[in-house]
């Protein structure tokens, strides 16, 4: 994960310095926990969906962390493509 890049981007959104802090952390605790690189997952939908997964399965309905570890990887996905992720709801039809 290019964790400089992301914060400039993050930076560059806006963000407070807390809020960029916990996307940061947020991302490297999906790569570490689940064993995937981000560079990698943000490749292809299929990988984003599959990795969602992963969380929620972790996860289930904890709280906010389920959706806020998916937050940090889809923020990551805009980074790198320039574009959002499309909401995994419109890829499973």
């Amino acid at each position: 994960m290019d964790d400089r890049g992301f914060r400039d981007f993050l930076e560059g959104e806006g963000l407070t310095d807390k809020a960029i802090n916990s996307r940061l952390t947020r991302a490297n605790r999906v790569e570490r926990e689940f064993n995937v690189n981000l560079d990698v997952v943000i490749q292809s939908e299929q990988n984003m969906i599959e990795v969602r997964q992963k969380i929620y399965e972790s996860y289930g309905d904890k709280g906010s962390t389920p959706g806020n570890l998916y937050n940090a990887v889809a923020k990551y996905y805009k980074f790198k493509n320039g574009i959002e992720m499309p909401r995994i709801t419109q890829l499973q039809r």
